[in-house]
């Protein structure tokens, strides 16, 4: 079943998304909007059974109609929203996969001010280039083991 629907509002005929229960465009003849409406569906349909196998993997806890609005609401937001998660998949396995989440630990623990040189006693990072610096090095180390 289609999560698009065709509905008349004020003469104009609306496509109307059974998920986010939102309207979209607005066209003056119904064949109009039925072929917006099949090119859309055509569309979203593979990115959302990416988007639903990807969002059951991350709240694997919550039920499937949650799921389907959360993955709804992503593809109103962004039509590639799934294509480009997947894009930076591969981009990440191209350069030898992983790390980045150290990089990202060590910046934000930068931010926060709580970054030390060495150890954990030494002197706090206060230059963004030292914190960089010391980002990409753990990164390296991460990706060796």
């Amino acid at each position: 079943m289609s999560h698009l629907i065709i509905k008349k509002v004020d003469g104009k005929y609306r496509i109307y998304n059974v998920y986010t229960k939102s309207m979209s465009g607005e066209y003056a003849d119904k064949e109009h909007a039925e072929s917006v409406r099949k090119e859309k569906d055509e569309k979203t349909d593979a990115q959302m059974d990416k988007g639903l196998a990807q969002e059951k993997k991350e709240h694997p806890s919550f039920a499937m109609s949650m799921i389907k609005r959360i993955v709804a609401d992503h593809l109103d937001e962004d039509d590639d929203y799934y294509k480009e998660e997947e894009k930076e998949e591969e981009k990440e396995e191209e350069n030898g996969g992983g790390g980045t989440g150290k990089i990202e630990k060590v910046m934000g623990e930068f931010k926060r001010g709580t970054l030390h040189s060495g150890s954990p006693t030494g002197k706090k990072v206060v230059d963004r280039k030292q914190a960089i610096a010391i980002a990409l090095s753990e990164q390296r180390r991460e990706k060796k083991s």
